[in-house]
């Protein structure tokens, strides 16, 4: 999609048209477009909006996160990357977490560890755009990367594994809050519905606590 910079510069390229022909209407019609465009792109999006973009990205790309995902080979992945860039952005880095999450929720740890490495390989890059402003085509990024990634010298790499352990961490840590909440729940939705058929056994108004 298009973000603000292009639009940006679509206006700037406009602009200079209208003043060379100052009568054209469609390119007053267009500079008009443009600039609406650009400043929706400035808005900030609402967590409605951020939400519904998520759920767009997920489902139009599922088939190319869920392969990147389970790439076990980094020249691979590296061209994996360069011909997939919708994979650099935070979409493709939250729906890799998700799974991370949905793998350790279902017992699978070895294997997300693995997913959780290809995400950090997507963190590094895109984070690595931003720092330096590389916007126009994140996978100039890609490249340098996967250089430090197969330097001879493994303190190339001890950031990249001490942000993916992070990352893994939260994720084990978040998936026994997440069991603990099922299990809370439900013994509770167990508790209610002793609860109805004592009801309906005839003891209307029950206030006790029931040991089961």
């Amino acid at each position: 999609s298009l973000g603000a910079r292009d639009f940006e510069d679509a206006v700037k390229d406009l602009t200079r048209a209208a003043k060379l022909s100052p009568k054209d209407k469609a390119i007053r019609k267009k500079l008009k477009e443009a600039k609406a465009a650009r400043d929706k792109a400035l808005k900030p999006k609402t967590d409605d909006e951020k939400a519904d973009e998520y759920v767009e990205n997920a489902q139009k790309h599922d088939a190319v996160y869920r392969h990147f995902a389970y790439l076990r080979d980094d020249d691979k992945s590296e061209e994996y990357i360069n011909d997939h860039p919708e994979l650099l952005n935070e979409h493709a880095t939250g729906w890799m977490l998700l799974h991370c999450l949905e793998l350790e929720m279902e017992g699978k740890s070895r294997e997300m560890h693995k997913v959780a490495r290809q995400n950090e390989m997507l963190e590094y890059i895109t984070r690595s755009c931003r720092e330096v402003k590389i916007v126009d085509d994140p996978r100039a990024a890609t490249m340098p990367f996967f250089r430090s990634l197969r330097h001879p010298d493994p303190r190339a790499r001890d950031g990249f594994h001490s942000d993916m352990q992070g990352v893994i961490d939260k994720i084990t840590a978040r998936a026994k809050e997440k069991k603990l909440e099922q299990a809370a729940a439900a013994e509770e939705a167990e508790e209610e519905i002793i609860v109805e058929k004592m009801e309906q056994a005839g003891e209307p108004g029950v206030e006790y606590l029931v040991d089961k």
